[in-house]
């Protein structure tokens, strides 16, 4: 299918609630998708599952790097 030789770029960021909703919205609706409806709610779907994965690491990552941080000047703090 020609949808899957354009490139494009999706940026969740600010929108997140309102694509929650529009994924519930069809999920639980009645309406089947096809042809290039479908290819396309797939791939904003898996799109959407990727950047989420990809924030919750993102978040992981700085928590343990505050961690880290917080314990290295507990450790300073103590050698005083």
């Amino acid at each position: 299918m020609e949808l899957n030789n354009e490139e494009f770029e999706i940026s969740f960021s600010e929108h997140t609630s309102k694509f929650e909703a529009m994924f519930e919205a069809l999920e639980n609706s009645e309406v089947e998708l096809c042809g290039e409806d479908a290819l396309s709610y797939d791939e904003l779907l898996d799109a959407y599952e990727s950047s989420e994965e990809e924030a919750k690491t993102n978040k992981k990552n700085k928590k343990a790097k505050l961690r880290r941080k917080n314990n290295g000047n507990q450790i300073k703090n103590s050698k005083l």
